[in-house]
């Protein structure tokens, strides 16, 4: 998943029990930031493109 802020195209990444965020700046395209986490509290910037679907049989 990813989303653009004032100046970075950031670009999420869930990895076994963490998760990757890569800031690209967008002037120069190079990667400017790596940030890990576990902690869910740092989704709310996705929060609002994410859809969840429930199959019941």
């Amino acid at each position: 998943m990813d989303h653009l802020t004032d100046d970075h195209y950031v670009k999420l990444y869930s990895l076994d029990s963490f998760y990757v965020e890569v800031y690209f700046d967008d002037s120069t395209h190079r990667i400017t930031i790596i940030r890990a986490f576990k902690s869910t509290m740092y989704l709310q910037p996705y929060l609002n493109w994410l859809t969840v679907s429930v199959g019941l049989d």
